[in-house]
């Protein structure tokens, strides 16, 4: 068993793995940095913003030589508020990830928690930065680029509450008569068949095709499955047909419907008004994070440091693409030319093409060994 002294407590760490959030919220000792993040942090809150926090956390050296995992991140149940082990942490940030890199570049007033443990790790954070901030950078901008419309699908095409009916994914092939097409499949509503009046029979060999009887019962369906059951021999005679199931489709369904149903209790509702009322064809707040991410990559790639805090111009524009003053169209004109203006930027940026790895990682071991024996 693992333990670190601190103040008049002793705090066990031998099951790491199953840390929930508030440990580590309450004022953990394993807790070496917290910081305000998002809109606070950018500058670009409003009334309505809401507050995101990052931290970083430390786990004893041993903890890596054990089969149950480490955590790399835990979270509150909306991820407004994460906290990174140290070793996840140096990962990302190696990996030039914006939303890590900035960690390293806080201004102090929106420092929560700090330690001489990230003061250190803060004297080396050049050993991070390279190149690839090009990459990295430009990426996230355009992956916020295509939630700007694809958020939009769900604004515009909500789901109900009830959630979706089996039945609107089958398919009824009646028996065959000479006074009919053969083989021509209706939806099963448009059959005109009362499920309740109904059995089906699984037909062998064939996956998700059913043999439909009209036998005034027991019913199509039962706990949103199809209710397969026998048929005695004497019965044959009523089989009206066949009953297709797109299971495929039905549980992807499933999946849209809970999936829209989480974000839509999840949501800050102001972020949403404009589209929803069709004042915006596009999310406003995405194409604001486009260009922060792209103005702070210029930053990166010319001063050696990114754009944490915005301000004077650059904040007004932000506001002024989160207000809704321009058309989608053109931001993606301008976000196109900033990009080919970072990609020039990046050849004779002072970065070194990759970071520095042997410092990254004896870091990691002098900052773990350092926190070890202050808790010893």
């Amino acid at each position: 068993m693992s333990a670190v002294r601190y103040g008049s407590y002793w705090v066990k760490l031998e099951h790491m793995s199953n840390w929930q959030f508030d440990d580590l919220d309450r004022g953990h000792p394993a807790v070496i940095f917290k910081t305000v993040t998002g809109s606070h942090l950018y500058g670009t809150q409003g009334p309505e913003s809401d507050r995101d926090e990052r931290g970083l956390f430390v786990v004893p050296a041993d903890h890596y030589l054990r089969l149950d995992e480490v955590p790399a991140q835990v979270s509150d149940d909306r991820g407004d508020r994460v906290f990174y082990s140290l070793r996840r942490f140096f990962e990302l940030a190696a990996m030039a990830n914006p939303n890590i890199l900035e960690l390293l570049f806080v201004p102090d007033e929106c420092v929560l928690v700090n330690t001489c443990y990230m003061t250190e790790i803060s004297r080396h954070r050049m050993a991070f930065l390279s190149k690839r901030v090009f990459d990295s950078y430009v990426a996230y901008a355009h992956t916020q680029i295509k939630k700007a419309r694809g958020r939009n699908k769900w604004i515009n095409n909500p789901w109900p509450e009830q959630p979706p009916c089996l039945l609107d994914y089958c398919w009824f092939l009646p028996n065959p008569t000479n006074a009919e097409p053969r083989y021509r499949p209706v939806s099963f509503h448009e059959s005109g068949l009362n499920p309740s009046e109904l059995a089906a029979v699984k037909v062998n060999h064939s996956p998700f095709v059913y043999r439909v009887y009209l036998l005034g019962g027991p019913g199509l369906v039962a706990d949103g499955a199809i209710r397969s059951r026998s048929v005695a021999r004497e019965d044959e005679h009523r089989c009206i047909g066949l009953l297709t199931v797109n299971e495929e489709r039905f549980a992807q369904a499933k999946r849209d419907h809970k999936n829209y149903w989480q974000w839509r209790d999840a949501r800050n509702e102001a972020r949403w008004r404009d589209q929803e009322q069709g004042v915006l064809d596009y999310d406003a707040k995405n194409m604001m994070h486009t260009f922060r991410l792209l103005f702070s990559a210029k930053k990166l790639l010319t001063e050696g440091e990114p754009k944490t805090r915005f301000s004077g111009a650059d904040l007004d524009y932000l506001l002024s693409i989160r207000r809704g003053d321009f058309s989608y169209d053109l931001l993606i004109e301008r976000a196109a030319k900033l990009t080919e203006e970072l990609e020039t930027l990046t050849d004779c940026a002072p970065l070194p093409e990759s970071p520095d790895l042997p410092l990254i990682n004896q870091l990691l071991c002098d900052v773990t060994q350092q926190w070890e024996r202050d808790h010893a």
